[in-house]
C-alpha cells in the first residue's frame, strides 16, 4: 500500500516546497479520528492519522463527503499561510 511510503513524502518533500497538499478519495476508516466513518477504527485509519500527525499535517475536512462517511480528505501543513 501507498501508506508506507507515504509517511517518508512530507519530510522529503518540506525542504523544497512552500507547503504540502494531500487530497483525494482515500477511503480510509477511523471514527476516532474522522468522525463519519462505517468502519469504526481500523488499522490504516491510524496509521494516516499518525503519519500526517508527525509530519504536521492537519486534516481539514470536517463533515461527511459520500453519504455518512467521510472518505474524501484534505491535509496541509499551510494553516494560516499566505500564498
Amino acid at each position: 500500500d501507498g501508506l508506507e511510503t507515504f509517511q517518508e513524502e512530507p519530510q522529503r518533500l518540506i525542504v523544497s516546497v512552500r507547503g504540502v497538499l494531500v487530497m483525494g478519495d482515500l477511503n480510509i476508516h477511523h471514527r476516532t479520528w474522522l468522525k463519519f466513518s462505517s468502519w469504526g477504527d481500523t488499522a490504516m485509519g491510524g496509521k494516516l492519522e499518525e503519519t500526517i500527525t508527525t509530519g504536521g499535517l492537519k486534516q481539514l475536512v470536517k463533515e461527511p463527503t459520500r453519504g455518512d462517511n467521510l472518505l474524501d480528505l484534505v491535509m496541509t501543513d499551510m494553516m494560516g499561510t499566505s500564498v
